[in-house]
């Protein structure tokens, strides 16, 4: 079961990075091994229809205040992807909506990492972000 599950997660990273142009993907069996990242997986039947992975990661902000840049470590979406047949169903929010009750976090203290136009639409729609 194990090395169905690598393969589902990497055939699913792959198709993610080939959605947003990027030359590999950022997900993968063997950086999730490798990592204290999660991914939550949609799966109908015996399909993945899509998934997000969170983990916790280094950024630089500028505080409001002073204009001072401060490191803070929030749990960020560093990976979103609903298969392209399976878009405008409801499953990325259904995803999304798992993984702010899991995560027990609201969608405006999330980090996102250089998030996708498509992503950024999602979050305004969904979140008003």
């Amino acid at each position: 079961k194990t090395d169905l599950l690598s393969e589902v997660i990497d055939t699913v990273g792959k198709a993610s990075a080939l959605v947003q142009g990027l030359h590999m993907p950022i997900t993968s069996s063997n950086s999730l091994k490798a990592s204290e990242y999660s991914i939550y997986l949609k799966v109908q039947g015996n399909k993945c229809i899509g998934f997000i992975k969170t983990g916790r990661k280094n950024l630089f902000v500028r505080e409001y205040h002073s204009a001072a840049m401060i490191n803070i470590k929030p749990l960020c979406v560093l990976d979103f992807y609903v298969h392209e047949s399976c878009q405008r169903e409801g499953h990325g929010k259904d995803l999304f909506d798992c993984v702010l009750e899991q995560e027990k976090i609201e969608p405006h203290m999330l980090g996102y990492d250089r998030p996708s136009h498509k992503f950024l639409s999602f979050l305004k729609k969904y979140f008003d972000l």
